[in-house]
């Protein structure tokens, strides 16, 4: 099947509740969505954000990990405090970036990756 978009599960879940008020919706970090990009980016771009997530300024980062249009091809990307990994793989489709921590400024996020 076909993957619903955020609105379209906010929808479902409406449903679901049935008139019943929905204050909140707490989201499980591990099953958080993935952000899509088209931009090309190069291995060093990708190092350099992937080193600033030490800094602290985009909250506590626990992982990370992507694939994303290169100058040169698809760069692939994994990262764990202190360990980044990043590497030229096979293609994709369209670029796909997953960071998951607490405290997560997601307009930071945006901005470093400049989506």
């Amino acid at each position: 099947g076909r993957r619903a978009d955020n609105e379209e599960y906010y929808k479902l879940i409406e449903k679901l509740a049935e008139g019943y008020p929905i204050e909140s919706i707490i989201i499980d970090p591990s099953a958080a969505s993935m952000i899509e990009t088209i931009k090309k980016y190069t291995c060093e771009e990708i190092e350099n954000i992937l080193a600033n997530f030490n800094s602290g300024e985009f909250g506590i980062i626990l992982r990370a990990k992507g694939i994303v249009a290169g100058t040169d091809g698809w760069i692939h990307f994994d990262y764990v405090p202190g360990e980044p990994d990043v590497r030229v793989g096979s293609a994709g489709i369209i670029g796909r970036i997953c960071v998951i921590g607490a405290d997560i400024d997601i307009e930071k996020i945006h901005a470093a990756f400049e989506i």
